[in-house]
């Protein structure tokens, strides 16, 4: 299973790195029929992490959308800045699953799942 975190929350990342290697996690892929979880980076807190941890690097900001068109990416975690509005289309074009962590990302269209709870916005809202 190869997920990719991409973002600028280094704290999200180091959490995300734990749960990969926890027991539970690495058995409920392979029971799903992965060899196991495969953590990369992507972005400013993806470098980090390389240079931290030696977690690989999938790219920056341009390359976005390009990794998630080879079709190797089962899951991309987001949080704050640098995600392209058009991801959400593209991870679904691809069966990527696209996790956000945040609800100042803004992606337009509702992500596969969401950490947190809509923020009522104008259009949103009930008079």
């Amino acid at each position: 299973m190869n997920v990719i975190v991409h973002g600028h929350e280094p704290a999200m990342f180091e959490g995300m790195l734990a749960a990969v290697n926890d027991p539970f996690f690495i058995e409920t892929a392979k029971d799903k029929g992965a060899a196991g979880i495969n953590l990369v980076g992507m972005c400013c807190s993806g470098a980090e992490m390389m240079s931290r941890h030696g977690i690989p690097h999938a790219g920056n900001f341009s390359s976005t959308e390009a990794v998630l068109v080879t079709g190797a990416v089962d899951a991309m975690v987001v949080d704050i800045q640098c995600i392209k509005q058009g991801l959400a289309q593209v991870a679904q074009c691809y069966d990527t699953h696209l996790i956000t962590t945040s609800d100042r990302a803004h992606i337009e269209e509702p992500p596969i799942f969401s950490s947190t709870k809509p923020i009522p916005g104008p259009a949103r809202m009930k008079s």
